[in-house]
């Protein structure tokens, strides 16, 4: 009896250790940021609360529809996902710093409303936290689409995003533009040209 006591002792280590090793696993996944061959790895997301995605089809950019003229054309509740400016700082540090939710919004900016009661925007800012603003242009914007979400994905020392817009139930086109900010500074930029809306 006494030679099987070191035995079941090791596996009882063992099963701890497997529990210990699960949990850290689980802990790491809640939290969104797991390292990966050596480098950090996360997801978030903002919401537009007042842009709904209910039933909306969403395409990537290199499957959305396009006219004759080359621009992305989305009808009623289609969406498509723009990528956003690349981040890279000076060091991984530095983007721990950038890449956490704090007072996080989506809020148009530059709203006029006309004689006729017609309203165009200059387009939105997506407040990640203190130090990282993203700020979207709108060419000749008014109203045709909406910013439902923003997805932030950290791979190691970068950041990418990810902007997507909902075609509402009108007609028009719009230009967007992305510019990534921080702390007061244009650090990249990304020109997406036009998107049709009918």
């Amino acid at each position: 009896m006494s030679e099987n006591k070191p035995e079941r002792k090791g596996e009882e280590n063992m099963k701890k250790w497997a529990i210990m090793l699960m949990s850290m696993l689980m802990l790491s996944v809640v939290l969104g940021v797991i390292s990966c061959g050596g480098k950090e790895v996360g997801q978030l997301h903002i919401e537009n609360t007042g842009c709904s995605m209910s039933g909306v089809a969403l395409y990537e950019i290199a499957d959305a529809p396009r006219n004759e003229d080359g621009y992305i054309q989305l009808h009623d509740f289609k969406a498509v996902a723009l990528p956003g400016p690349e981040i890279i700082p000076s060091s991984g540090a530095a983007v721990g710093g950038l890449f956490v939710l704090s007072n996080e919004q989506i809020n148009e900016f530059g709203i006029n409303t006309h004689s006729g009661g017609d309203r165009d925007w200059d387009g939105y800012n997506v407040i990640v936290n203190s130090h990282l603003i993203y700020n979207i242009i709108g060419d000749d914007y008014e109203g045709e689409i909406c910013l439902a979400r923003v997805d932030l994905t950290r791979d190691g020392d970068k950041i990418k995003s990810s902007f997507i817009f909902v075609a509402l139930p009108t007609s028009g086109r719009v230009g967007i533009t992305i510019k990534a900010i921080v702390d007061g500074n244009v650090i990249g930029m990304s020109d997406w040209g036009s998107i049709r809306v009918n």
